[in-house]
């Protein structure tokens, strides 16, 4: 055996002194690859006399056994200042980890993945909650050779098949339907400026619908990240010129106590003068007054089928053959008034 360098002892030493490849050691000790009983004991061999003790989880992680799986949200949080205001993403969560509990496995949060300066958490697959469009996230993962599933698609692609898609034209439709339930035609769209799915087919669901009406689409781009009197002062001055008999469909339900703050400043009832409706269902438009009519994006459902999908992935398992699509769940409430 040659003489062993006096160092750290890696694997890269262990190859060495074995006189071997460190894909060989590696295989030696995962077990991964059949490797002759000779060349197994001679890399022992080495390993014992330089005093290398594989790193167990390494192996794990090698052999996707890390019994981990990550979770990468996509979305802008940099406006989340309570817990209240993330509930739709806390409830994806808290259902993935009990997806996952359920299988025996463990989760783990996948800060941001792309350019943070730090090593990328261990895992034997991810999944990627509403990716923005040409995600970098996915590029990443890619790269890394981690198997991964999307919770909703990256618009700009049409290459991935592991997705679970959540139907928001579906949903908004049967919102919409509420909405204008009275005879209501005219209504505006208060979307947000994050380049998703949920974010562009509930506009595009919205134009289509508009012109099934014979009536223009209004819709208004806000920025996620305001709240509180700065969103007061934006809506009041997007609804200046309105004078009632509407429709109002937002985003964001945590925006609920902003949006009717301006419906009252206008002098307006909800929903005498206007019917109102939000694209997520969360406290805020349940416990409102009036209560909000509301889209679920149903994450409990996504969670199963995305664990499922991707625990398929990682054992080999080729993609789904059809589409996985989730239905949200629209709650028809006080603000909509149909009864």
């Amino acid at each position: 055996m040659p003489s062993l360098p006096k160092r750290n002892v890696t694997i890269k030493d262990v190859a060495w002194a074995a006189e071997v490849s460190m894909s060989t050691v590696s295989h030696a000790f995962s077990g991964a690859r059949p490797i002759s009983q000779a060349t197994r004991k001679r890399i022992f061999d080495a390993s014992k006399a330089l005093g290398y003790v594989p790193n167990a989880h390494a192996r794990k992680l090698r052999l996707g056994k890390s019994g981990m799986l990550g979770l990468a949200l996509r979305p802008t949080f940099d406006f989340i200042r309570t817990p209240d205001d993330a509930e739709t993403f806390n409830r994806l969560a808290g259902s993935m980890a009990i997806a996952c509990l359920h299988r025996g496995l463990g989760l783990v949060h996948v800060p941001d993945i792309v350019g943070n300066g730090h090593d990328i958490v261990p895992m034997d697959g991810c999944i990627i909650a509403h990716p923005n469009q040409n995600d970098p996230a996915i590029d990443f993962l890619d790269s890394a050779g981690i198997p991964y599933v999307l919770i909703d698609p990256d618009l700009a692609r049409d290459d991935i098949p592991w997705i679970v898609s959540i139907d928001y034209a579906g949903g908004v439709r049967r919102i919409l339907d509420a909405v204008s339930y009275h005879g209501r035609r005219h209504v505006v769209l208060i979307r947000q400026r994050a380049k998703n799915a949920w974010n562009i087919t509930s506009t595009t669901a919205y134009g289509q619908w508009c012109n099934e009406m014979q009536h223009p689409p209004v819709v208004h781009e806000i920025d996620e990240r305001i709240r509180g009197a700065a969103l007061e002062a934006e809506l009041e001055a997007i609804f200046a010129t309105e004078t009632g008999d509407l429709g109002i469909v937002y985003l964001a339900s945590d925006t609920t106590e902003s949006v009717l703050s301006m419906i009252a400043r206008r002098g307006w009832t909800v929903p005498d003068d206007v019917s109102v409706a939000a694209l997520t269902d969360t406290a805020h438009s349940r416990m409102s007054k009036p209560s909000m009519t509301a889209m679920d994006l149903a994450h409990e459902d996504a969670s199963e089928a995305a664990i499922a999908m991707l625990i398929d992935r990682i054992a080999g398992v080729g993609p789904p053959i059809a589409p996985v699509v989730i239905e949200p769940r629209v709650s028809v409430r006080e603000s909509t008034a149909v009864f």
